[in-house]
């Protein structure tokens, strides 16, 4: 399995350097953040992203995927537009949109039928230009946040052109078993996210509460080893995009050594040691 790089937290580097760093931690290639911060951003993406995936395959680097801002669900939006032309001109395969958000201000119904309205849409942008547009399983209240509530969004599309991104980490803190959401998801899974999950009690004013964690691959309550046999056992070939989200990690100074410890962990339990 090919193991890339969520390179959210390498913002402030330029094109070369992030390949660089990719190539030194050991990682196979990279999902591109376009978000304001970035060397590829919203305002530079058709000039540069093309350029960029030409120079990181020249460092053996694939660039398969690309995942916008967080708030990146208007399939009209000309920024948006321009991003899916680009990807498709650069040969890119996956774009990973933002979240939409429930509130109670809209029965939960009301909003699916919304969102899978902008969903037929960006299934047309993606068939378009030979991309395939992902809805990320995103914990709390999120559309899609787990297994089940993402095939209430994307059953029915093309799954060559609106697919699931399934993070297991993030279906831990739902509570969704894992086996389960893979078979829910099967026929659209085309991206796995790879960070881990925990929790930690914290006092409260007498009380304890439990606060959410983001530890180490081989150290949270998703056992990886487990979680990449069902995957594979499930048929899935793709990439696993590892985040880099780790406690303590997620600084300019220290995300790569975190990763390296993961990546090495993560070279460990996947097929072929791959």
């Amino acid at each position: 399995m090919e193991i890339i790089f969520f390179i959210k937290f390498l913002a402030g580097l330029d094109v070369c350097q992030i390949g660089e760093a990719c190539k030194r931690t050991g990682f196979d290639g990279l999902d591109v953040a376009i978000r304001g911060n970035q060397c590829v951003n919203p305002g530079n993406v058709a000039s540069v992203l093309p350029d960029a995936v030409k120079t990181w395959a020249d460092m053996g680097l694939s660039a398969q995927l690309v995942t916008l801002e967080g708030n990146a669900v208007d399939p009209d939006d000309a920024t948006v537009q321009t991003i899916f032309e680009t990807c498709g001109r650069a040969g890119m395969k996956f774009i990973k949109l933002g979240y939409w958000g429930w509130n109670a201000s809209e029965h939960y119904w009301d909003g699916v039928r919304r969102i899978r309205a902008a969903l037929e849409k960006f299934q047309t942008l993606s068939r378009h230009h030979g991309v395939c547009t992902l809805v990320h399983t995103h914990s709390d209240a999120c559309y899609g946040s787990n297994a089940s509530g993402v095939m209430h969004l994307v059953d029915g599309f093309d799954p060559q052109h609106v697919a699931v991104y399934l993070d297991p980490a993030h279906l831990a803190f739902d509570g969704e078993d894992l086996a389960m959401g893979i078979d829910i998801v099967r026929d659209y899974l085309r991206m796995i996210g790879v960070k881990n999950a925990g929790y930690e009690p914290v006092k409260d004013d007498g009380r304890t509460r439990w606060q959410k964690t983001l530890p180490l691959l081989s150290e949270g309550i998703v056992d990886w080893s487990t979680a990449i046999g069902l995957i594979t056992a499930a048929g899935y070939e793709g990439p696993l995009c590892y985040h880099g989200e780790i406690d303590g990690y997620m600084s300019s100074q220290r995300i790569l050594e975190g990763a390296a410890i993961d990546l090495a962990f993560l070279r460990q339990i996947t097929p072929s040691g791959s």
